[in-house]
């Protein structure tokens, strides 16, 4: 077989000569089994082991296996494994050491210890398993070690140390351990347990675990 394959290569090197076939296998040669680019109504470049599916209208980078860059309507990073799947006007579902089913500009579910940061019609900036900055103007449910259901411009609620109860252009009630910042038609910052800045449509100041001073378009009571 090998003397009938060298015999048909004649046909094409009279002379025999080895390196006129090279050409033909440096064309079949892949640089990286990790080094990816695609079009997808944009362009994404993906430089990890990672497996990920997804479709955009922008633009997506990822320069390791665990820092992610992309884009959905905005700018959003993901530092974690996993294997996403996305569309982002649509359905995500991301199945790795965190389970992630959110959709961009509707509901979002998030079972995960995972350190996100993205960008969906605002920004959300997760950094911890109880860190969280988000924009909602829709329905958030989070399921972690602290369980979140939150709707901006309607009703949060929080299991916390400290049982807060606010009004922010409706009714917030946070019962949670999470470091949480969020904005929420405003910005809201928050950089410990107990050291919460937040502004929605107003600001509000929190100092401790159980004293919460704040004017937010409504009333405030902490206990």
């Amino acid at each position: 077989m090998i003397s009938i394959f060298l015999q048909s290569l004649s046909h094409f090197n009279p002379n025999n000569s080895p390196f006129l076939i090279f050409p033909l296998l440096s064309s079949l040669r892949r640089t990286s089994e990790s080094t990816l680019q695609e079009k997808c109504s944009g362009t994404s470049t993906r430089t990890s082991e990672s497996t990920l599916q997804e479709k955009y209208s922008g633009t997506s980078t990822r320069t390791s296996e665990s820092t992610l860059q992309e884009k959905c309507s905005g700018t959003s990073t993901r530092m974690s494994e996993s294997t996403l799947q996305e569309k982002c006007s649509g359905t995500s579902t991301r199945t790795s050491e965190s389970t992630l089913q959110e959709e961009c500009s509707g509901t979002s579910t998030r079972m995960s210890e995972s350190t996100l940061q993205q960008e969906c019609s605002g920004t959300s900036t997760r950094m911890s398993e109880s860190i969280l900055q988000e924009l909602c103007s829709n329905t958030s449910t989070r399921t972690s070690e602290s369980t979140v259901q939150e709707k901006c411009s309607g009703t949060s609620t929080r299991t916390s140390e400290s049982t807060v109860q606010e009004k922010c252009s409706g009714t917030s009630t946070r019962m949670s351990e999470s470091i949480l910042q969020e904005l929420c038609s405003n910005t809201s910052t928050r950089t410990s347990e107990s050291t919460v800045q937040e502004k929605c449509s107003n600001t509000s100041t929190r100092t401790s675990e159980s004293t919460v001073q704040e004017k937010c378009s409504g009333t405030s009571t902490s206990l």
